[in-house]
């Protein structure tokens, strides 16, 4: 078992004479950061994140160059000699990425299959390093230096937004979504922090890294994640819980004052945010306090709906990885054949679906039973392995495996609820980085059994494994340079004037990145000024194929057809699009003017009935405002209460395409 009085476990932090380890946890820290500190972007980004992936792989590259330069054995002993615990926990975890890579074979998208393979590869090569620094270098320096640059800098920024808010309400969503993936961050890296305060030999030092837990603390509590804050709840107090009662007794002094200043900062904080101040706490949208509608958690239910639908029909293989926002409306239709009522309202029919608030769901619908088990194998594995090294060592662990394990468990209760989890890789390298904590525990409390002998490979020299990882880490940021060269190139066409030139940066942009479902989008707006309708059409298409498929973009699909002279693709794509919102009114008004138009009343007059049932206001409104105009129509519904004004109509992003002109607006 660990000696849990060895405080020389935890190094300190600011130990001198070895500053290389502060530049470089800063440096991934920074990476992982690198969604908080926005830079020149297009208005529509593509269909998958690309920052934070290219810099920690950048990171990964660099870090690789300094070992080999520093030791070149270092790389073999990194990626070869391992613990037989982690030796089989990389096995399964990298059958799950190579199943992920196979899906492409299925997937409507290979290309997202390819992202998702890319990610899951990093979070392999992350949790190796970190196993190394843990063992073979006994130093979790690094680790806790990037996660205490991580709690400082998102908290120092999270608590000057919030001190310069000028109005909570209308900057309520801005700031909820810009910290929440990052408290979902934290909540998996305080229990480790809290713990290095109590290891912390020096005052300072232990001061210091006190203050970088309360704001990291702070910070989940003020990004007003619901999710994030019950995980971090149920970590805190399972890493606090197990110290207290199975770890040394040395620890105790120090841990019930850790765990008496985290009560009074959780207390104060929800507390005063309810009683005296106009912003409310975390604990208010729990309840409902902050929010009647239940908005979010409506979302999720009706995601989750969807999910398993998904599931039901591709449960052996799945859809692909990362193909479940490309696959949401297939399943959906399929979802209202056997619920055409429920939900009553179209939700999130004006905006992208691309994951679903539960990784558990997401992995069996895009990778099928079979990804399923591969995931939770190796983690089914450390389960039995805890058991068992918990009854050998009677029931005693050092303070660090509980909070390796409370950082977990937190990681793992926010992925029931959160759209993050592994899909934002800065999540997922954490996770793995505090995963190679808890295994490391595990293999050293093992002692000489067999779980702690070392694992050797075949001899591999070094330059080979510096030119095979050399290999491995550039093909990944080519493809991740790629995407950034494609945004930019949509980035300069939203700013060209001149058609013609726009459109040849779109179609650079789409080479470089097929699956920029946005390059689409904007080349079909771009075409229309240029009444070139079958182009609009048909980049319409591709951008609804490529995951843009919600009620505005169906509608502008019908209206370049109609434009065009199709009048069959027209009807087609009403047909479509309302198999996968019967309940759109605005849909169903749209086609009962086109089959008006079209001299065909009693189907027009069907269509009407239906919307009619739907919302009897909603379909008067729409009605008057197709027919009429903004400005008729916002006078119509003066004098008439049975129809809403163009302020009522939902959803709000497809009036917009419908306002009069002014002499000051530009074309449309």
């Amino acid at each position: 078992m660990c000696n849990t009085n060895d405080f020389s476990y935890l190094p300190e932090i600011s130990k001198p004479g070895n500053h290389s380890e502060v530049w470089i946890s800063a440096a991934l820290a920074l990476a992982l950061l690198s969604t908080l500190f926005p830079l020149p972007q297009p208005v529509i980004l593509s269909n998958h994140p690309w920052k934070v992936e290219f810099l920690t792989t950048l990171f990964l590259f660099g870090y690789i160059i300094f070992e080999y330069f520093r030791d070149p054995e270092s790389l073999t002993r990194i990626f070869m000699n391992r613990g037989v615990v982690t030796s089989w926990l990389i096995r399964f975890i990298a059958a799950f990425t190579v199943w992920s890579m196979i899906s492409a074979f299925w997937a409507r998208s290979p290309f997202s299959v390819w992202h998702h393979t890319l990610i899951w590869t990093e979070f392999i090569l992350f949790f190796l390093l970190a196993r190394y620094r843990l063992t073979a270098a006994r130093d979790i320096k690094l680790i806790t230096g990037a996660f205490l640059w991580l709690v400082a800098i998102t908290g120092i920024l999270c608590l000057f937004d919030y001190a310069t808010l000028p109005d909570f309400q209308s900057l309520e969503g801005t700031l909820r979504t810009r910290y929440a993936k990052y408290a979902e961050l934290s909540a998996t890296i305080l229990p480790i922090i809290w713990i290095a305060a109590a290891y912390s030999r020096k005052k300072v030092n232990f001061i210091l890294i006190i203050l970088a837990a309360i704001i990291g603390w702070v910070t989940v509590m003020l990004s007003l994640s619901k999710g994030a804050f019950l995980a971090g709840l149920t970590g805190s107090i399972l890493m606090f819980a197990g110290s207290l009662i199975f770890s040394s007794r040395n620890f105790r002094p120090r841990i019930l004052t850790l765990f008496g200043l985290w009560l009074v900062v959780t207390v104060a904080v929800q507390a005063g945010f309810s009683s005296l101040s106009s912003i409310p706490s975390t604990t208010d949208y729990i309840t409902g306090n902050a929010d009647a509608t239940l908005s979010t958690s409506v979302m999720r239910i009706f995601t989750w709906s969807i999910g398993k639908q998904m599931v039901a029909n591709n449960w052996l293989f799945g859809v692909g990885a990362d193909n479940f926002g490309i696959s949401f409306n297939d399943s959906r239709a399929k979802y209202r054949l056997s619920h055409p009522d429920y939900p009553r309202d179209e939700i999130a029919d004006d905006y992208l679906v691309e994951r679903a608030h539960n990784e558990l769901l997401q992995v069996t619908a895009e990778l099928g039973i079979v990804g399923l088990t591969l995931l939770l194998l190796p983690f089914g594995i450390f389960l039995a392995l805890f058991v068992r090294t918990f009854a050998a060592n009677k029931f005693k662990l050092s303070p660090i495996f509980w909070a390796a394990l409370g950082g977990m468990v937190a990681f793992g209760l926010g992925s029931m609820f959160s759209s993050f989890s592994f899909r934002a890789v800065q999540n997922g390298i954490v996770f793995f980085l505090v995963f190679a904590v808890a295994v490391s525990e595990i293999e050293k409390a093992l002692g000489n059994r067999s779980g702690s002998r070392q694992y050797t490979t075949r001899k591999i020299a070094p330059a080979a494994m510096f030119a095979a990882l050399s290999l491995c880490l550039l093909t990944l940021l080519a493809s991740l340079f790629a995407k950034l060269a494609a945004e930019y190139y949509v980035f300069a066409a939203e700013r060209q004037t001149d058609n013609e030139s726009s459109q040849r940066l779109l179609e650079r942009a789409v080479t470089l990145d097929p699956d920029f479902a946005g390059a689409y989008l904007l080349s079909a707006g771009r075409s229309y000024s240029e009444k070139d309708y079958p182009a609009d059409a048909d980049a319409m298409r591709k951008a609804i194929e490529g995951g843009y498929g919600v009620v505005t973009t169906y509608s502008a699909l019908a209206k370049y057809q109609i434009e065009a002279g199709d009048m069959p693709a027209a009807e087609k794509t009403f047909d479509e699009s309302l198999r996968i919102f019967p309940r759109s009114v605005f849909l169903r008004v749209r086609y009962a003017i086109l089959l008006q138009n079209a001299g065909r009343t009693a189907e027009s007059d069907a269509q009407m009935s239906i919307a009619r049932d739907i919302e009897p206001r909603q379909a008067a409104g729409w009605y008057n405002i197709l027919k009429t105009g903004s400005v008729a129509a916002f006078y119509t519904a003066q004098k008439d209460p049975q129809a809403a004004t163009p302020n009522d109509l939902l959803p709000a992003s497809a009036v917009l395409q419908y306002l009069d002109k002014s002499p000051t607006m530009p074309p449309r």
